[in-house]
């Protein structure tokens, strides 16, 4: 059996008698986890994110780990776990601070679970990439552009 498809439910609940065009709601972990690891790969310094396991063994479906972040979640709040690897060069308390708010706050906008923390943990520094290396002008070779004068004729 696939846990993948094991549900956070968002709601609660559902009401003893539900009215005509209801349902519970839900989400998937493994979307709470890839919302995360969205907003910390959009945060300047942050070059990706590194996978790892929180643990050996068994893991529950609502602490799997999906690109560089991991969620627990339990009666609609969320804990997420993410290793960062960072651009050499940048203010690395200043990175995480702004991973975290970020994920803080586009997780519980576009789930609606309450962030209750967030661990955020440096796993690698790299360089930053080169700049591209700027092309030379293009010789030309032909007749004179319009703009330049033919020699005397």
């Amino acid at each position: 059996m696939d846990t993948d498809s094991e549900p956070t439910v968002v709601t609660g609940a559902p009401p003893a008698v539900e009215e005509p065009g209801t349902g519970a709601t839900w989400i998937a972990d493994g979307i709470v986890a890839k919302v995360a690891a969205s907003a910390a790969r959009e945060v300047e310094g942050v070059d990706d994110l590194r996978g790892g396991h929180p643990r050996r063994g068994w893991v529950r479906a609502s602490e799997r780990r999906r690109g560089g972040a991991s969620v627990r979640v339990a009666d609609g709040r969320a804990s997420v776990d993410i290793r960062l690897v960072v651009r050499e060069g940048v203010a690395i308390p200043r990175v995480v601070d702004e991973v975290r708010a970020r994920v803080i706050d586009r997780v519980e906008f576009a789930t609606g679970l309450t962030v209750t923390t967030v661990d955020v943990g440096v796993v690698d520094v790299v360089p930053a990439p080169a700049p591209a290396p700027s092309e030379p002008p293009v010789a030309q070779t032909g007749p004179n552009p319009p703009d330049v004068p033919a020699g005397p004729s």
